[in-house]
């Protein structure tokens, strides 16, 4: 697709359109992650937009300390990285993402603002987890990233990596260097327990910055881990503009004016999140689905008499993938090879087993092991206090 690029000379720019396209990737899937984000850029060309931001790992679908080993992830990653910078050449859009990039310090995980076929500037996320440090390098605090309007205008973007909006540090110095605007990338989890820990942040440094604040928040669920998505917009006064559905894919169109003196959000739409238990359930059918995937099991196996699960597991993976076992049923092989092995050895007829609760769950792995299924509904698996939260425990 070719676009005709706005010019100052012949149309004059009173709002800027700012689309987030918030995808749930597949983890190492990179042609097929790299398709939605041409696919979020082409739908975001036909409303005349200036920039598609993406949520941090939308390209890779995991972290970029995950695939720190892997080679040929890395090339490709960086293979599409060109593409991308490439193909903003053809007058539309300029596109806003994250991917691991080689520095003279490391691998570094970045964001890069590609426009006009060229990259407009690149900055490494400043924190790091714990457990990424010794894979990856630290970038110092971030300047402003600029995005061209026009020929006479320059919106400077205040961009925030990942866990950076977790403190004041570089939000305030992004605004001390002229940030106009702060968005947020980043692929924060889904925590029933507390769901409004990246809101109650992004309000901390709007309020410390003066600034409005455009978050793009990643989907989707990678192995034991569930993104939360609802990806939204606050304006300086901290009010919400606009806002995507959580967990899932979806796109989010924001309205910026341009003021002599800023740029300022305009309303947009708003959607709201369905109740809690409605959320848990539609969380653990993408846990079970990435667990399904991921570990390369054939399906999800769980025992009879629970029925909601059940509904959940069909959810997840379809119903012919699900397979519902009598624990009587599972315990069968089990018993007998135990009675024929203390037959052989006391040479007698054994004693009554007594099926105690631990036999009643090995039988169900052993099952779930032979029928390369994921076992579920029989404790382990817990990531947020069953009791507490209402979800289900899987194993």
């Amino acid at each position: 697709m070719v676009f005709r690029a706005l010019s100052s000379d012949s149309y004059i720019l009173p709002s800027v359109v700012i689309t987030v396209a918030q995808s749930a990737p597949l983890p190492d899937d990179l042609p097929g992650n790299a398709a939605a984000i041409r696919e979020a850029r082409e739908a975001a060309a036909r409303m005349q937009a200036r920039l598609v931001v993406c949520p941090q790992d939308a390209l890779t679908g995991r972290p970029a300390a995950g695939i720190a080993l892997r080679a040929d992830l890395l090339a490709n990653c960086t293979k599409l990285v060109e593409q991308f910078v490439h193909e903003t050449a053809d007058g539309g859009p300029a596109l806003l993402f994250t991917a691991p990039r080689q520095t003279s310090e490391g691998l570094a995980d970045v964001v890069i603002l590609a426009q006009d076929g060229a990259v407009a500037g690149w900055r490494a996320r400043h924190r790091l987890e714990p457990e990424e440090i010794a894979t990856l390098v630290a970038g110092p605090v971030p300047g402003p990233l600029p995005l061209r309007l026009d020929e006479g205008r320059v919106l400077r973007l205040g961009v925030v990596h990942g866990i950076d909006i977790e403190t004041p540090d570089v939000s305030e110095a992004l605004a001390e260097s002229g940030a106009e605007l702060l968005i947020s990338v980043i692929a924060s989890s889904f925590d029933p327990a507390a769901p409004d820990i990246l809101l109650n942040n992004v309000v901390s440094r709007i309020r410390e910055t003066g600034l409005a604040c455009l978050v793009a928040n990643l989907a989707g669920a990678l192995d034991d881990r569930v993104h939360a998505g609802g990806s939204f917009a606050l304006d300086a006064d901290c009010r919400l503009r606009a806002s995507t559905l959580p967990l899932a894919a979806d796109h989010l169109a924001t309205s910026w004016a341009i003021e002599p003196d800023g740029i300022r959000l305009l309303e947009g739409r708003v959607r709201f999140p369905p109740p809690p238990g409605v959320l848990r359930s539609q969380a653990l059918c993408q846990r079970l689905r990435a667990m399904v995937r991921e570990r390369k099991f054939d399906g999800i196996l769980l025992r009879a008499g629970e029925p909601r699960l059940a509904a959940l597991a069909i959810d997840a993976v379809g119903p012919s993938k699900v397979r519902i076992i009598d624990l009587d049923e599972a315990l069968v092989p089990l018993i007998a090879g135990l009675t024929r092995t203390l037959e052989s050895t006391l040479h007698a007829a054994p004693p009554k087993i007594r099926v105690e609760d631990s036999l009643r769950l090995l039988a169900l792995r052993l099952a779930a092991e032979t029928a390369n299924c994921l076992l579920v509904g029989a404790g382990g698996y817990d990531p947020f206090g069953a009791s507490e939260s209402g979800w289900p425990r899987a194993t």
